[in-house]
């Protein structure tokens, strides 16, 4: 197994603020707000509700609307002349979809040709998987309830929530970037042993004078 480059995220258990409805109205808006508002918007929606992935699962809306809004703020980014923004979150939509497909109706041809050479840049790149050691606890990538270990996933970077069912440990979220093809990444999700000091040696016989 090895460990890949991961990164700690911040993680919120506060009560969603409409996350998936907000997340909607402004995938829902781009055709009525200039480009750079639309971005603005949709990306401190995306925000939001990513911080909140458990709450995501109890609305069977959610995976949905968070791929649409993914893809509206492509349209936006390719309506504001910026193609790289744009191609990482085409990326990050094909990531976090695995194997449903996107709905790429009514976005225009640029965005359906942008996600076909994305998809088939990824899928031939490889896939890996993550493996968690921990005793029994939830595993959520990208948003959605994972196995552990995970289903084998497209390289890049993904988002993983780690929650212990005994509730000993926090709660942790991490971003894991997964970089080569076959590969295993293991994660750590056990209590911190801590050894205790090692006792000091004792103070040094100081000759007897005579």
């Amino acid at each position: 197994m090895i460990i890949a480059s991961i990164a700690i995220l911040p993680l919120c258990f506060a009560p969603p603020q409409n996350a998936v409805s907000e997340l909607e109205a402004a995938a829902d808006a781009i055709a009525d707000q200039s480009p750079a508002e639309s971005i603005a918007r949709l990306e401190a929606a995306l925000a939001e509700a990513q911080r909140q992935p458990r709450v995501l699962l109890t609305d069977p809306s959610a995976t949905e609307t968070l791929a649409r809004a993914r893809l509206a703020l492509v349209w936006a980014q390719l309506a504001n002349d910026d193609p790289e923004a744009a191609t990482a979150t085409m990326d990050t939509a094909i990531r976090s979809a695995g194997a449903t497909p996107l709905p790429l109706g009514g976005l225009g041809p640029a965005v359906s040709e942008l996600h076909d050479q994305r998809r088939a840049l990824l899928e031939a790149a490889g896939r890996a998987t993550i493996a968690v050691d921990c005793d029994g606890c939830e595993v959520l990538i990208d948003e959605a309830r994972a196995d552990n270990p995970s289903a084998p996933l497209l390289l890049g970077s993904h988002r993983v929530w780690l929650f212990d069912p005994s509730g000993e440990l926090e709660p942790r979220s991490i971003e894991v970037v997964l970089d080569a093809d076959g590969t295993i990444v293991s994660l750590d999700y056990r209590p911190t042993v801590t050894l205790a000091p090692k006792p000091k040696p004792p103070p040094p016989v100081q000759p007897v004078k005579r």
